[in-house]
């Protein structure tokens, strides 16, 4: 999906073109989306709880929980329509093609210069993502997650690369946290531009914070 060297420079008509070679297309969520969206939650929650340990093995208690269906429709409802976008196989039965297949949450939010990312990785509170609340200048991947028999198509990156177009008239960044043990996580990232931050997180489940400096560079067609 993204060009070698970490490039990532697909205009829109280069996003549609790819999306319909691969016979999906991604779009806003919408509310007969919900249910969808949550079962895919579900699944993202499970798999992240592989990297919530400590290095002696030991789970710890999970830094986010699973979403629920009510939150979801007030994301949908309440927020703006590029922060929760999903992921959807076209082709197949009705029920499949209503389905999604995967989905990125993400929001604006300011980024800060230095300190513990922790002051500012707090649960979601309405008043920073409503459709009201004034823009930051970083997209804040919080959430994104394909199906595991979907992977490896470069669909993940499809997600990404839709989320910061749908901001760059008005986004420099973007940043997220990652295990630093999700080696394919980090690997995928790596490839699609962002780079290890020496920020720490503040955060031993998602000890490794990872940014894209230069957004709106790679935006350009």
């Amino acid at each position: 999906m993204a060009p070698r060297g970490g490039s990532v420079k697909l205009a829109r008509d280069a996003v549609e073109a790819y999306a319909q070679v691969e016979g999906v297309h991604v779009r806003a969520a919408e509310l007969r989306d919900a249910h969808g969206i949550m079962t895919l939650n579900t699944l993202f929650r499970e798999e992240m709880g592989q990297w919530e340990q400590d290095p002696a093995g030991v789970r710890v208690p999970p830094s986010y929980a699973e979403l629920p269906l009510e939150q979801i429709e007030d994301i949908i409802c309440e927020e703006m329509p590029g922060n929760l976008i999903v992921l959807i196989r076209e082709g197949g039965s009705r029920q499949e093609r209503d389905r999604p297949i995967g989905y990125l949450y993400s929001y604006l939010e300011p980024w800060g210069e230095g300190g513990d990312m922790s002051t500012r990785r707090k649960p979601r509170q309405r008043q920073q993502n409503a459709k009201e609340a004034p823009a930051g200048d970083s997209v804040y991947i919080a959430e994104l997650f394909v199906v595991s028999a979907e992977r490896g198509l470069g669909l993940g990156e499809l997600l990404l690369t839709e989320s910061l177009r749908l901001r760059a008239a008005t986004v420099t960044r973007s940043h997220l946290f990652v295990s630093s043990r999700n080696a394919s996580a980090v690997n995928c990232y790596l490839k699609f531009g962002f780079q290890r931050s020496k920020t720490p997180s503040g955060d031993p489940n998602h000890d490794l914070v990872m940014e894209l400096p230069d957004a709106r560079s790679r935006q350009r067609g």
